[in-house]
């Protein structure tokens, strides 16, 4: 667990893709469906944590610097 939050580095463009994939392993391991739609389709959030067919959220996880 260490290891992967240690992944987690935020305003780092070089390691944005680093850190995405970190927040998807993080949400597997918690016990969610987790996907990078951005990354997948070119739209939508960077990272999605789906529990269930309800309704549910996108946790944002940006990882690239405030323009």
């Amino acid at each position: 667990m260490q290891a992967l939050l240690e992944k987690l580095v935020w305003k780092d463009k070089d390691r944005a893709d680093e850190a995405e994939q970190a927040w998807e392993s993080l949400g597997r391991h918690l016990g969610f469906i987790s996907t990078r739609p951005e990354k997948l389709y070119n739209t939508g959030p960077d990272n999605l944590w789906i529990l269930s067919s309800d309704p549910h959220g996108a946790p944002s996880s940006s990882s690239r610097p405030a323009a």
